[in-house]
């Protein structure tokens, strides 16, 4: 490791000057999604999260959480994460312009955010109460939510909105209920209608639920990869256990689990967490839901995952015995699972038959019939739910009480970002080293600050102390004084620990393997997402000489800082 010799001066800048100047980084330095992701958020955990989250969810349903675009400061980027209402009705009969009045059943949001994430916001390491890394899969979903769309990796510089949406638990669910009503409006075009298209009614979100995950046929109840019996052997109607033991599909085999998270459908474990609601100390999380679980309609589902096959079905009357679906004449567990190998009986095939019968009309029932045996144990599933429900199929409502949207207020508080470091940095480095410019993020208001971190360079990164040298911040938060933030989680054999409030204290360092020969300049913006405060902009030059083995030294002057400090 070389040497590197720091010196450090400060000026007072213009801020409107720096932001028309600087051409913050392009494609070339994008990060492709993967296992690290393409951006690195901090956000924070509700340490109250069943409360909380139960709000922020239920403001999210009813369109209440964010009704107004809003811009960053300074650069006018604005962010529209306003709720776009839902449309109604069946196929044929569907209203052209989506009501802003008609809301997602809170229920159907909750239990999607549990099977998403666990109604975690932040990384498993984070405890609640905490401030640290957003909780992100492997194909970039972040937060609650686990939103996928909309967050991949351009520019190498997140927008406004993708980095609010990882860095706050309430636009992150503010979008998600943008995705799910965005999915309840794609039908029929892009999916079939469940039912009349009633968004007040549970039955007739399962098409949209399951496209919150992706259409795909694996999520199809029918697809043979999974096992028939996966509802209790009786049960014509499979549904998640959601790890309550009083629901049919949970079974044990010698003491551990048959049916496990992965052997349900989307629809199923979502749908299976609105009954059998997760708990926590022995009382469940939301009010369970009752409803007719959906069956699905044969000749629609073909239809919508193969929409060109059924023109010439379509043009006849779907008369002829259409549609088709091959089903194998036998099937074995999927591998892996513990039906596969948890009981005796499971090493025998499961023997599935199933007759289609075609309508006369599109909107006649199609007969259909799936019958599945492995020993003694026998599921019969015949679908019953088409695009017109059948007579005497009775629809449920959400019995969640409709919640007031002056709760927002609470949630959001009113931050103030400050940003205290230098207005002016000049670095210079003959070596690899832990060469930085030291800032300290705080929310002078209440409640949480969102920011958005910006750097002109690939060679200049911003990161905690003490994070490892492949995370570069892109977002994060400072909480006012007004929250409790955690620092140690209680257990059996530590106390809680907590303070009031949370800076945010960043290191901005110079990566010598990506820096050009000679002197180079950069700039650090940190940009206030929510609430008020200025954009914080610092002026790097950076030179990269050539000599190496150069003693280190460092000369701070005494640093400026955006606002007034402490």
């Amino acid at each position: 490791m070389g040497r590197a010799i720091a010196r450090l001066g400060v000026v007072l800048a213009s801020v409107c000057a720096v932001l028309a100047a600087v051409a913050f980084r392009g494609s070339e330095s994008a990060r492709a999604c993967g296992a690290a992701g393409p951006y690195d958020f901090d956000t924070y955990e509700a340490e109250d999260y069943v409360a909380v989250y139960n709000r922020t969810i239920e403001l999210a349903a009813a369109g209440k959480a964010v009704t107004s675009t809003f811009s960053v400061a300074d650069n006018g980027e604005v962010i529209d994460l306003r709720y776009q209402g839902l449309v109604r009705g069946p196929r044929g009969a569907r209203t052209s312009a989506p009501d802003p009045a008609a809301r997602i059943p809170p229920t159907i949001l909750k239990s999607v955010a549990w099977v998403e994430s666990s109604w975690s916001n932040a990384a498993t390491a984070v405890p609640y109460g905490g401030v640290g890394p957003v909780i992100r899969s492997f194909d970039c979903g972040y937060g609650l939510g686990q939103i996928t769309s909309g967050m991949s990796d351009p520019t190498g510089v997140p927008s406004a909105r993708q980095a609010i949406i990882g860095t706050h638990f309430l636009f992150n669910l503010a979008e998600s209920a943008r995705i799910m009503a965005d999915k309840w409006n794609s039908a029929p075009r892009f999916r079939p209608v469940a039912g009349n298209g009633d968004p007040a009614a549970l039955e007739d979100w399962y098409y949209a639920i399951w496209s919150y995950n992706g259409f795909a046929f694996s999520n199809h109840p029918l697809n043979p990869m999974r096992d028939p019996l996966r509802g209790g052997g009786t049960d014509t109607s499979p549904i998640y256990h959601c790890s309550d033991p009083s629901a049919p599909s949970y079974q044990t085999v010698d003491g551990a689990l048959k049916f496990t998270y992965g052997d349900f459908t989307y629809p199923e474990r979502v749908y299976g967490c609105m009954k059998y609601p997760p708990q926590k100390g022995g009382k469940r999380l939301w009010a369970g839901q009752q409803f007719d679980m959906p069956h699905f309609e044969l000749e629609v589902v073909a239809k919508a995952f193969d929409p060109e096959g059924f023109t010439a079905c379509e043009n006849a009357g779907f008369s002829g015995g259409c549609p088709k679906m091959d089903f194998p004449t036998t099937i074995l567990p999927p591998p892996g699972s513990p039906s596969a190998t948890a009981a005796p009986e499971t090493a025998t095939p499961v023997t599935v038959t199933a007759t289609v019968a075609g309508p006369a009309t599109a909107t006649a029932a199609v007969p259909v019939s799936v019958t599945a045996s492995r020993g003694a144990a026998t599921a019969s599933i015949t679908p019953t739910l088409t695009e017109t429900p059948p007579a005497g199929v009775t629809t449920h409502r959400d019995t969640t009480a409709t919640i007031d949207g002056g709760l927002v207020a609470a949630l959001l508080g009113k931050p103030v970002l400050e940003v205290e470091g230098p207005a002016k940095a000049e670095l210079v480095t003959s070596g690899p080293g832990n060469l930085t410019v030291t800032l300290a993020v705080r929310n002078k208001g209440a409640m949480i600050a969102p920011f958005r971190v910006k750097t002109s360079a690939r060679w200049l990164v911003v990161r905690h102390p003490g994070d490892p040298a492949s995370r570069t911040l892109d977002g994060g938060v400072a909480i006012g004084s007004d929250l409790q933030v955690v620092t140690q989680a209680p257990s059996a054999t530590r106390p809680r620990i907590a303070q009031a409030g949370y800076t945010s204290q960043l290191l901005v360092t110079l990566v010598y393997a990506e820096m050009p020969p000679g002197m180079s300049t950069g700039t650090v913006l940190i940009e206030p997402l929510w609430g008020s405060g200025k954009t914080y902009i610092l002026q790097v030059t950076a030179t990269k000489a050539g000599t190496q083995g150069l003693p280190t030294r460092a000369i701070v002057p005494t640093a400026s800082s955006d606002g007034p400090s402490e």
